[in-house]
């Protein structure tokens, strides 16, 4: 990765970009070898878009030119996905009976607020739960509704309980009757304690109706800073690409109206999250060739870090947020760079003294679980 691009990005490893060169032009997987086949297959198993290729390659016409064994491996991947919308669906339903009769604002985010507008770009994308916004003043009743109806917290720990009530952004996961499916309660998009501060209040007023009711989504420019704070924000990092593929695809989807643009400036702004919306497009542009708005790339700019942090910083992304190689495992750089990131994270969602005192705590968990030899 020693080519960069004109904001000091690294380009991807030779694997990798043969995974990004699939899902922008499928058509031209009609020319892989197959050494080329195996390698990708097992890169884009690796990143959990197997299932994202399979339904780019079915919309571009080309399944037909996938060697056998390979398609079978993408199909897998669509199936899973099915599997795992349909559950998603079922777990929608059982919320909309339970909590359509409080009359709050149910705000779907991320994979299922996706599903429920039906964006192609989704199409194959793996769901492992369900995020749900609602008003920080309605979350005990919210969450009341829900434990009446069956759903519980699979949370044991009391430290981990107080994290959550206290300094995240959202409740301990709660899963329904008979069922595997987390439900992940939101009442803003970032912790309390960080830095960035979004208006949970005005994301949700600027929230749309979605295509599934009683449901609502984020407006779509909400939606990109979403997608921005969950690719860059986040404590985990490792192996994220199929985030950046949802910022690219949010993009295209919303591309086209020019209110989108202005949207994104006003609401990266009003919302504090200029950084984050930097790092997350500039990505996208250079790793998907995501096109943008001429006089939003210049506006953009605005929140452009210093060059040595740009440039330290993207180098910790490349080698982060790509699936490592099949054949090779996990490079030093690239488990340093997941551990810089996270420190990163951590920094900017808690307070200097708040972040001690939970590092010293997860250190003394930690030795409390290590297993100790037993006396001969």
């Amino acid at each position: 990765m020693k080519r960069r691009s004109q904001h000091g990005i690294p380009q991807p490893p030779a694997h990798c970009a043969l995974l990004l060169r699939a899902l922008c032009v499928p058509a031209a997987l009609a020319h892989l070898g197959p050494s080329e086949w195996d390698l990708l297959v097992r890169v884009a198993r690796r990143a959990r878009l197997h299932g994202v290729l399979h339904a780019r390659c079915a919309a571009a016409g080309v399944l037909e030119h996938v060697p056998e064994r390979a398609a079978a491996h993408l199909e897998s991947g669509a199936a899973v996905a099915r599997y795992q919308l349909q559950l998603v669906r079922l777990e929608q339903h059982h919320l909309a009976q339970t909590l359509a009769p409080l009359g709050v604002p149910l705000v779907l985010l991320k994979g299922a607020a996706y599903a429920a507008q039906e964006y192609g770009f989704a199409e194959g994308r793996p769901l492992s739960d369900l995020d749900l916004m609602v008003p920080a003043g309605e979350l005990a009743r919210v969450e009341a509704a829900l434990r009446r109806a069956g759903w519980r917290s699979e949370s044991k720990d009391p430290y981990d309980e107080r994290y959550y009530r206290e300094w995240s952004h959202e409740i301990p996961p709660l899963v329904g009757p008979g069922r595997h499916l987390e439900v992940d309660l939101h009442h803003t998009i970032l912790p309390p304690t960080a830095r960035m501060k979004p208006d949970a209040a005005r994301l949700l007023a600027d929230s749309v109706p979605s295509k599934l009711e009683p449901f609502r989504v984020l407006s779509a420019a909400d939606q990109v800073l979403h997608a921005a704070v969950n690719l860059v924000q986040d404590v985990d990092t490792a192996e994220r690409l199929r985030d950046l593929v949802d910022m690219d695809g949010l993009l295209r989807t919303h591309g086209g109206h020019a209110r989108l643009w202005t949207e994104l400036l006003e609401h990266a702004a009003l919302h504090g999250l200029g950084r984050p919306l930097w790092y997350a497009v500039r990505l996208a542009q250079a790793w998907f060739g995501t096109p943008l708005d001429p006089a939003f790339e210049r506006a953009l700019d605005v929140w452009r870090p210093a060059t040595p942090v740009r440039r330290f910083t993207s180098v910790l992304f490349a080698a982060a947020l790509f699936p490592i190689h099949p054949d090779r495992g996990r490079t030093l750089a690239q488990r340093g760079a997941w551990q810089l990131l996270r420190l990163r994270a951590m920094w900017q969602r808690m307070p200097a003294v708040l972040l001690l005192r939970h590092g010293l705590h997860k250190l003394a968990s930690r030795a409390d679980r290590r297993p100790t030899l037993a006396p001969k």
